[in-house]
C-alpha cells in the first residue's frame, strides 16, 4: 500500500505538465503552427540573403526571428538563429573592410589597403580574393621600398659627384627675354639656375634685370614722343596724332600726320587687294525693267531663291549682271533710274565717296586715291578664324600672296584684302574666315561672300575695318548686357540720334556699331543700305575729324 502510494505521488506533476501542454496546445495550436511556420520562413530568407551577401538585411530577417513568440518564450530555434545573427553581423564587417580595402589598392594606397584586408575572416565569400590582393599589395610595397632606398642611393651619389652650375647664390644672368638667379633648387649640394622670370611687355632683360625699351629718342615703348605727334612703337617713331596731338597751328590729318592749318591734305593712297579660289562662281542680278531688281541664285543649298525670270515676267527686258560687275564698278554704283536709292548696290569705289561726304559733316575733307587689284586665282585656302581666335596666321597668308603677285605693299598708306567666298555656290569646305584688322599695319582682311548681291552688307563691314585702322574702336557690346542679343550699340557713343525724343527707334547706324538700334533692350537692325549708315562724333573724334 505505501508503495503504490509513491507511485501515485511521483506521477501527478508529470500529469498536471501533460494536461497544460495539451491545454495550451488546445487553445493555441492554430497560432502556434503559424508562428513556426513564419519563424521558419524568416530564416531560409536570411539564409539566401547571406549567400547573396546582403548581411544587413538577413540580419533584420534573423532579429524578427528571434523577437518571435516561439523563439522568445518556448526557445524554438533560438541558438541557431542568435549564431545566424553574429555570423552575418561578422560577415558585413568583412564585407566592409573588403570594400574599403580594394578602394585603397586602386588608389595605389598599398600599406592601407593591406592592413583593412588583413582584418577580412577566412569565413567571407571572397577570402581566397583577399588573400591574393594581400600578397600582391604586399609586392607592391617591397617594389616601392626597394625603389625609395635605390633614389636615396643616387642622390647621395649625385651629392657627392655634382658641379655647381653658377658662381654665387643671388647672381643673375639674362635668358630667354627674362632672367634666371643663381642659388640651390633641388637634393644636391651644388648651384644651379633657377627657372626663367619673363619680363613685362615692352621691356627687355639687360644684365639680369627687367629694363624698359625705348626709341631712338629715348622715348618709352608704348609712350608719345616730346614731338608731339610721335608715337614709340617697338622701337621705332610712328606718327600717331591721333593719340599723341599736335603742337599750335597744327591738326592731325586721317593719316595720322600733323598738318600745318591751311595745308594741302595728301590723299591716302589705298589698295584694294583681292583674291578667289580657282574656279570661284559669283552670284546674279537681273534688272526687271520697269521698276525691280532680283538676286538669282541657283543653288544646291537652303539659302533664299528668288524665282527664274522670263520675258514674259519683264516685258520691257532684262539685264543681267554679275557679283564682281558689281562689286568692282569703278562708277561706285550701279545705277537704275526705275529703282529707289536705298535699294542700289554700292562698290568697293564707293569708299571714297562715302568717307568724305561723312568728313564734310565735320567741316573736314578726306581724300583718298583708291587703286584695285585682282581678284588673283589662290590654290590654297586662307587661315580659318573664329571670333574668339581672329585672323590667326592671316596677315603672313595674304602678304606672301601679295608679294608673289608682283604687288609692292609699301606703295600703299592701308591695304584692304578681299577673299570672295563662294561656299555656298560651289560647296566647297572651306567656309572662310571672320573679317579683322591690323592697326600697327594699317591692313585690314575680309571675307565677302559672292552669293550676297542685294545692298550694302559688306561694303559696310570693310569700311568698319578700314576706319579702325584709322584709329577708331568699336561702339558696341557684345555680348549685349541689356537684352538677349548677341551685340548692341553702346549708349551714348554707338548711336547717332543721343538726343533724340523717344530716344528709340533710331533712324541711322553708327558705322563702328553697324546696327540701328530700335528698342532699349537692344533689338536692332543691320541696315540693308550705307544711306542709313553714319560716321558718329565718337568715331569722328578718334580719327581726327574733330578734337
Amino acid at each position: 500500500m505505501k508503495k503504490n502510494t509513491k507511485l501515485q505521488k511521483g506521477f501527478a506533476p508529470i500529469f498536471i505538465v501533460l494536461i497544460i501542454v495539451l491545454g495550451i496546445g488546445g487553445i493555441s495550436g492554430t497560432y502556434g503552427a503559424i508562428e513556426y511556420h513564419k519563424t521558419s520562413k524568416l530564416v531560409k530568407e536570411a539564409k539566401q540573403l547571406t549567400k547573396e551577401e546582403k548581411y544587413n538585411e538577413a540580419t533584420g530577417k534573423l532579429e524578427l526571428a528571434q523577437n518571435s513568440w516561439l523563439t522568445k518564450n518556448l526557445g524554438v530555434k533560438k541558438q541557431e538563429i542568435n549564431e545566424k545573427i553574429n555570423k552575418n553581423k561578422n560577415l558585413l564587417e568583412d564585407k566592409l573592410e573588403y570594400t574599403q580595402g580594394i578602394e585603397e589598392f586602386d588608389k595605389g594606397n598599398w600599406e592601407e589597403a593591406r592592413k583593412l584586408l588583413s582584418k577580412v575572416s577566412e569565413d567571407f565569400p571572397h577570402y581566397q580574393e583577399t588573400k591574393n590582393k594581400i600578397e600582391e599589395a604586399q609586392k607592391k610595397i617591397t617594389k616601392e621600398q626597394i625603389a625609395e632606398t635605390t633614389a636615396e642611393a643616387e642622390k647621395e651619389v649625385i651629392k657627392a659627384t655634382c658641379q655647381n652650375e653658377c658662381s654665387s647664390s643671388g647672381l643673375k644672368r639674362c635668358y630667354d627675354n627674362g632672367y634666371q638667379v643663381c642659388g640651390n633648387y633641388d637634393a644636391d649640394k651644388c648651384l644651379e639656375w633657377g627657372s626663367t622670370s619673363i619680363c613685362p611687355v615692352n621691356n627687355i632683360c639687360q644684365n639680369g634685370n627687367c629694363v624698359q625699351q625705348k626709341c631712338s629718342d629715348r622715348t618709352l615703348y608704348g609712350q608719345c614722343s616730346t614731338d608731339r605727334s610721335k608715337y614709340c612703337e617697338n622701337g621705332k617713331l610712328i606718327d600717331k596724332c591721333s593719340l599723341c596731338g599736335c603742337f599750335t597751328d597744327y591738326f592731325c590729318d586721317i593719316t595720322f600726320e600733323c598738318k600745318k592749318a591751311g595745308a594741302l591734305i595728301r590723299p591716302i593712297k589705298i589698295g584694294v587687294i583681292e583674291f578667289a579660289p580657282k574656279d570661284v562662281q559669283y552670284g546674279k542680278l537681273y534688272h526687271c525693267k520697269g521698276g525691280s531688281i532680283f538676286p538669282l541664285q541657283q543653288t544646291p543649298v537652303p539659302i533664299p531663291v528668288i524665282f527664274q525670270l522670263t520675258q514674259q515676267d519683264c516685258p520691257e527686258g532684262i539685264e543681267e549682271y554679275n557679283f564682281l560687275e558689281i562689286f568692282n564698278n569703278p562708277a561706285g554704283v550701279l545705277y537704275f533710274e526705275d529703282v529707289r536709292a536705298e535699294y542700289l548696290s554700292h562698290s568697293v569705289y564707293y569708299i571714297d565717296e562715302w568717307l568724305n561726304n561723312e568728313a564734310l559733316k565735320y567741316n573736314k575733307t578726306i581724300k583718298i586715291n583708291l587703286e584695285v587689284k585682282g581678284p588673283y586665282t589662290l590654290t590654297e585656302s586662307p587661315p580659318s578664324s573664329s571670333r574668339k581666335n581672329l585672323c590667326p596666321g592671316t596677315p603672313s597668308f595674304f602678304n606672301k600672296k601679295a608679294e608673289e603677285n608682283g604687288i609692292n605693299l609699301e606703295n600703299y598708306d592701308v591695304v584692304i584684302y578681299i577673299y570672295f567666298d563662294d561656299h555656298l555656290l560651289s560647296q566647297r569646305q572651306y567656309q572662310g574666315f571672320v573679317s579683322c584688322a591690323f592697326p600697327p599695319t594699317k591692313t585690314t582682311f575680309n571675307n565677302v561672300e559672292t552669293w550676297t548681291i542685294l545692298g550694302d552688307h559688306y561694303l559696310s563691314l570693310i569700311l568698319h575695318e578700314l576706319v579702325h585702322v584709322l584709329g577708331a574702336g568699336d561702339t558696341y557690346l557684345e555680348p549685349c548686357p541689356r537684352g538677349n542679343y548677341w551685340t548692341c550699340c553702346k549708349i551714348p557713343e554707338g548711336i547717332p540720334e543721343p538726343n533724340k525724343v523717344p530716344l528709340y527707334p533710331q533712324t541711322k547706324a553708327c558705322l563702328m556699331c553697324g546696327q540701328i538700334q530700335l528698342k532699349e533692350d537692344g533689338e536692332g537692325l543691320v541696315p540693308g543700305n550705307l544711306s542709313f549708315v553714319t560716321l558718329c562724333e565718337t568715331t569722328a573724334k578718334e580719327i581726327g575729324l574733330i578734337k
